[in-house]
This record gives structure tokens, sequence and C-alpha cells, in this order.
């Protein structure tokens, strides 16, 4: 971490991580990257990180910048097997953020029916329950 911020305070603009431990001669990197070590980077600057190693689906890139809070990713394999990785990622993404933001739309439809039914004491899960306590509230407001 000392030389992260070294890199930082001698004007470096973005620090580029490669997770995976060095190899031997024959494979230069072995085994998965370690993405703590990426998390760790990224806490200890202010400029950005971009990871790389074991990136080789969108999937992978996702869950990589997921776990280490990094501002971007670099991916050589995943790019080679699949030129569209970033689009894919990109897709799947927006898809996540659309079913989010259904979730969080029901999520509140359901918080006013238990609002509610506590301010009018209908279980709303009751058959007939919500429209009863929707006919309820609308006599109280007359």
């Amino acid at each position: 971490l000392r030389f992260v911020k070294q890199l930082e305070h001698a004007g470096c603009a973005l620090i580029a991580v490669h997770a995976r431990y060095r190899g031997n001669p024959m494979h230069r990197r072995s085994g998965p990257a370690d993405l703590r070590k990426v998390c760790l980077i990224k806490a200890a600057v202010n400029i950005p990180v971009v990871t790389n190693g074991n990136v080789r689906s969108a999937a992978e890139l996702i869950e990589a910048l997921q776990c280490t809070g990094a501002d971007g990713v670099m991916s050589a394999e995943g790019a080679l097997d699949d030129p569209a990785i970033f689009e894919r990622a990109i897709h799947i993404t927006e898809s996540t953020r659309c079913r989010l933001r259904k979730e969080r739309r029901l999520a509140r439809r359901r918080l006013v029916e238990l609002q509610t039914a506590a301010s009018t004491g209908v279980d709303p899960s009751a058959e007939g329950g919500r429209a009863d306590a929707l006919q309820e509230e609308r006599r109280r407001a007359r």
C-alpha cells in the first residue's frame, strides 16, 4: 500500500492492478485473482483504480467491479474469447437495474398496504382486505 500511495503522491493519475500472483516463466500468472488486494488499494488512494485478472466473462467483470469498488476493469483473455464482453456486462447491469426498479416499486406498494393496514386495522393479505381497507380509508376521509 505504501507503494501505491507514493505513486499517487508523485502525480500518478490512475493505478491498474493485476490481481493474480506472479507464476513461473512458463505461465506468467497463476491462481485466481486476489480481489481483496484491489479493495485495499482502492481504499488507500484517491485516484481511479482499475482491476485486472480472471475476468473471462461479463458476470466475472461485474463481480470484479462489485467486489473491489474499482473504477474500471481490464480483461485480456476474456476480451479475446468474447470481444463483446464489456457490452454484455453493460446489458446485464441495465437488466439488473430494471429488475431492481420494479422490485422497489413493488416494495413501496406493499409498504403503503401495510401502513394502510396498520392505520385501519384491516389485514391486507386477508381476502377482500385491500378493497375493504381502501373503502374504509375513503369513508374516514369524507
